[in-house]
Formats: C-alpha cells, structure tokens, sequence
C-alpha cells in the first residue's frame, strides 16, 4: 500500500486536542523496519552472533550433547592442572587464597586463553 495512504495520529496536551497532524505512511513502514540499536542480536559481539547462530541449528540433543563435552573436557583438564594451581595456591597469600579457595584459577587462565 504505497503511495497515497496516510495514516492520522492526533497529539493531545492536557485536556484540549490539538489539530491531528498527518504522516505519510512511508515514515512508519519506515520507522517500523528500523531496529532498536541496542536490540539482542545488534548488541551482541561478532563472536556471540555466531555462537547464537550456530546453536539455533542444532537439536536440542546436539546442544546438550556439545555442552556435555564442554563441560567433561575442562573438568578432565583441571584435574589435569592440579599440581601447578598447588604450586600456585603455595605462593599465594592466605588471604588471596582464601577468597578463591573453591576456584580452580590455573584451568580458568587457560580457558581465558583458548
């Protein structure tokens, strides 16, 4: 519907109307394509985009399935790790070391890196 077609939006102020104004109907089919610049996908990351993108392929199984992996290889890993976040933990002070002592910081590095 191009064109001619217009579509009326009165403005009110207090209580008295002011005279409605008119408004071409490209500016809100216009207006109605434009996205929000902080919508979900245009705020993500490049990287996060195609995680997202990748994931909504897959069946649920699949995602579980890769999670599953995920989540066995960087435990396998940190048991891996031990003796060096020992050593790390050894020349930490006790306060430090306290406040992460449930934290595994050697794997958490690596990961950071992968």
């Amino acid at each position: 519907m191009r064109g001619e077609t217009q579509v009326t939006v009165a403005f009110e102020t207090g209580n008295s109307p002011k005279k409605p104004q008119t408004f071409c109907l490209k500016f809100v089919e216009h207006a109605l394509k434009a996205d929000h610049p902080m919508s979900n996908m245009l705020a993500l990351p490049e990287e996060r985009k195609f995680a997202v993108s990748q994931m909504s392929k897959l069946s649920p199984y699949e995602v579980a399935r890769r999670r599953a992996d995920f989540f066995m290889y960087w435990s396998g890993r940190a048991k891996e790790l031990e003796d060096e976040e020992a050593k790390l933990r050894s020349g930490m002070d006790k306060v430090a070391s306290n406040a992460v002592r449930n934290k595994k910081l050697v794997s958490f590095d690596e990961m950071l890196q992968f």
